[in-house]
C-alpha cells in the first residue's frame, strides 16, 4: 500500500478580491490545498471545518487590523500552534506599532519564491 503525501492546507484571509484570488490560484498551482476568506468574522468557522497547516492574514483589513486577529488566535490553545504570515503593504514602522506574535511578515509587493521559501521554513 503506498502512503500519500500530506497536502498543506492554507487558509488566506484578506479583503482584496483579485489579491486573494491571485494568491489562491497561485498556491493552489503549487500543490497547496487553499480556502480564502474576504471577511475575517467567518475566520474561527474557517479554521474549525478547514483545519488549516498554516494562515496568510492581511494586516490591513476594511474592519479590522490582522495584528489583533493574530494575537487573539495565537492566544488560543486550539490555534496558538497554528504559523501565521502577516502580509502587508504597511511600512516597517507602521507594522512594529502594535506588538504581534505572527510567525514571519512579508510586505507586498513580494515575490512568489519568498512566499514560498516562509511557508516551508515554517513547516
Amino acid at each position: 500500500m503506498e502512503l500519500s503525501a500530506k497536502v498543506t492546507k492554507v487558509l488566506i484571509i484578506d479583503d482584496d478580491h483579485n489579491f486573494l484570488k491571485f494568491l489562491q490560484e497561485t498556491l493552489e498551482t503549487k500543490g497547496f490545498a487553499v480556502r480564502s476568506l474576504a471577511q475575517h468574522k467567518l475566520i474561527n468557522e474557517y479554521i474549525e471545518s478547514f483545519k488549516p497547516d498554516l494562515i496568510l492574514l492581511d494586516i490591513k483589513l476594511d474592519d479590522k487590523d490582522g495584528r489583533l486577529i493574530c494575537n487573539d488566535l495565537k492566544a488560543k490553545s486550539v490555534t496558538e500552534h497554528i504559523p501565521i504570515i502577516l502580509i502587508t503593504g504597511l511600512s516597517y514602522n507602521e507594522i512594529s506599532e502594535i506588538d504581534c506574535t505572527a510567525d514571519a511578515i512579508l510586505g507586498k509587493p513580494f515575490s512568489i519564491a519568498d512566499l514560498l521559501r516562509t511557508i516551508n521554513d515554517l513547516l
